[in-house]
């Protein structure tokens, strides 16, 4: 085959595995699970304020960039409060994300290459399941991509004012949209001037009058630079100050933030199990030392062949890490969504690596290598794409209470029932005085009992879970079961994934 056949047909594949991967998106996004309650926290802020209130510190310690905050914000007013009109952000960001990536991959990888790593993005599954969450990780995954899309471009074209004064205008409002947007406007910013100077050098242009050319696009591309870290410093100001110092955050992430000093055994025993842990979630990798050993080599590949674009691809995830060591941003789980594409693509470099350095064995060696980054995840996405996932289904349990309560029921919702329940209330018929809602109670849990005390002497009482915990070794549902069940007589229930209701009779007759 030529080789420009070669590349169509390359060209091809990869829009075919794009239009896969957005196939996968939609059908996460089209099963409509319920609102799971991290999601509601987020959701009742959204609802329940003002386009100027949202710039304030949220309510159930949540923390998201205005504008997302801002685009749900318009979105509910004009589609209306439902899952669908609350997940459609997410969606778009995560549809982008795919036609971002292969623009990306087709700048620091070989052709016949890029549909492998397309198809490991499309199938990844944190990425799927993240372009249905009312959340704003699909947006930090756009985000990220567009930044080192725009990085990449600014290595192979002169810098003109015109050029300068949009991106300086994309990267300003790219913080606004996801906060770890500054991780790669940093590495990227850093990569290109870096790669600019080191040109210039070369060229002798820093002696020669007869380069003004090069010192203005130095110029322009130090104003770009100014522009985003104002409007990062603003934005700061405004909306991460209180975010930053919320120490209830702190305590919940205490586990992600890497040890200092970095020579320490508490250090190297994170670094290992950290590691571990975000090549299988978020990363989404199967199995994880596959993708792990490719990822090592080709960030060693991308160094040796181009070091400005293993600048752009590895520096927002050292950046990162350099946070969490200062306690500013958790280097774990969800929050690091935005590097999956940055490890795709340094893994798939790993087996680009392979295939052009190992002389004949390569390229056999390399389709190998591909076939057990591919296989296992995309299994899964199959099954996926068959039985969607799910969390916490709390609306076939509200309309099971809802289809069975008769007057005078008293309906009891374990706390973590009760912010999905106030999103969901009216759809399923249920006025505010109509429940009531347990306290949350993990340090000392004989609080629930006394709580639950209090039922006694009603003859139907509806208890109702969602969201629940095990703590401590102490698995709460259960834990209120078995209080219950010695309290009075278990009349019915229903289970789903996530979300549970228990009919008791509880009037000691």
């Amino acid at each position: 085959m030529s080789e420009a056949r070669a590349a169509r047909a390359a060209n091809a594949a990869a829009w075919v595995v794009v239009a896969v991967g957005a196939v996968l998106r939609v059908a996460q996004y089209l099963s409509d699970r319920s609102l799971w309650a991290d999601e509601s926290f987020l959701v009742l802020n959204i609802l329940n304020r003002s386009f100027a209130q949202l710039v304030e510190p949220l309510e159930h310690n949540q923390a998201a960039p205005y504008g997302f905050l801002a685009l749900e914000k318009l979105t509910v007013l004009l589609f209306g409060q439902s899952e669908y009109a609350l997940r459609l952000v997410p969606l778009v960001a995560g549809l982008a994300a795919l036609v971002l990536f292969l623009f990306v991959a087709r700048r620091v990888l070989r052709a016949e290459l890029v549909p492998v790593a397309l198809a490991s993005f499309a199938v990844c599954d944190q990425l799927i399941y993240y372009a249905s969450e009312v959340k704003q990780y699909s947006s930090d995954v756009a985000v990220t991509l567009a930044i080192a899309l725009l990085a990449l471009v600014l290595l192979d074209r002169p810098v003109t004012l015109r050029f300068a004064a949009v991106a300086a205008l994309a990267e300003a409002a790219a913080v606004w949209f996801s906060h770890p947007a500054i991780f790669a406007l940093t590495a990227s910013g850093l990569a290109v001037v870096a790669s600019r100077i080191h040109r210039d050098a070369r060229e002798g242009a820093f002696s020669d009058p007869g380069h003004g050319v090069h010192r203005r696009e130095l110029l322009l591309l130090a104003a770009m630079g100014v522009t985003w870290i104002a409007s990062f410093g603003l934005f700061y100001f405004v909306s991460l100050t209180g975010v930053a110092e919320n120490a209830k955050r702190q305590r919940f992430w205490a586990d992600a933030f890497m040890p200092m000093p970095p020579w320490t055994a508490e250090w190297a025993t994170w670094t290992k199990t950290t590691v571990l842990e975000v090549f299988a979630n978020p990363g989404g990798f199967d199995p994880v030392w596959v993708a792990l050993t490719l990822f090592a080599l080709g960030c060693a590949y991308a160094a040796w062949k181009d070091w400005r674009h293993a600048a752009i691809l590895l520096g927002p995830i050292l950046l990162c890490l350099a946070a969490s060591a200062i306690r500013k941003y958790p280097f774990s789980n969800r929050l690091l969504l935005f590097v999956v594409p940055l490890l795709i693509l340094l893994a798939v470099k790993g087996i680009e690596a392979i295939a052009e350095r190992a002389g004949r064995v390569g390229p056999p060696l390399a389709a190998v290598a591909a076939i057990a980054l591919l296989l296992l995840p995309t299994v899964a996405a199959a099954r996926h794409l068959v039985h969607p996932r799910t969390r916490e289904e709390i609306k076939p349990v509200l309309a099971w209470v809802r289809d069975n309560r008769q007057p005078g029921d008293v309906v009891y919702l374990y706390y973590g029932a009760q912010y999905p329940m106030q999103y969901y209330a009216t759809r399923y018929g249920f006025a505010p005085g109509d429940y009531r809602s347990g306290k949350i109670s993990r340090r000392n849990p004989e609080r629930y009992l006394r709580d639950l005390d209090a039922l006694a002497g009603n003859a139907r009482v509806w208890i109702v879970f969602s969201h629940a915990t095990t703590k401590r070794g102490l698995d709460e549902e259960q834990y209120f079961l078995d209080h219950l069940d010695g309290l009075g007589t278990r009349l019915d229930e229903r289970r789903v994934e996530g979300a549970s209701a228990y009919l008791y009779d509880l009037s000691g007759i």
